[in-house]
């Protein structure tokens, strides 16, 4: 498969993943296989509280309740300091 056929179809991953959300985990990982990276993070954000509804970490060794904290924190703090709230609201 070509570069190009690989994002062609991580591209169509990502818009089924918008359609059925269960798909979200295989959409993240297909992106780090693509960038060659180890993590990433997919999390939604509730405007009105700016609590972090649900999230997704793929990566190694995750458990529910620590992905449960990264998102506290991230409400409770890093939201307030992170440059991307400026444009995603």
């Amino acid at each position: 498969m070509t570069r190009e056929e690989e994002l062609d179809e991580q591209i169509g991953t990502l818009y089924e993943a918008a359609l059925e959300p269960e798909l979200w985990r295989e959409a993240i990982e297909g992106l780090l296989r693509m960038v060659d990276a180890q993590i990433g993070h997919l999390y939604f954000l509730e405007r009105k509280s700016g609590r972090v509804t649900s999230s997704i970490i793929p990566g190694p060794g995750y458990q529910r309740e620590e992905i449960e904290q990264i998102d506290a924190d991230y409400s409770a703090y890093y939201r307030t300091i992170d440059p991307r709230q400026a444009v995603a609201g």
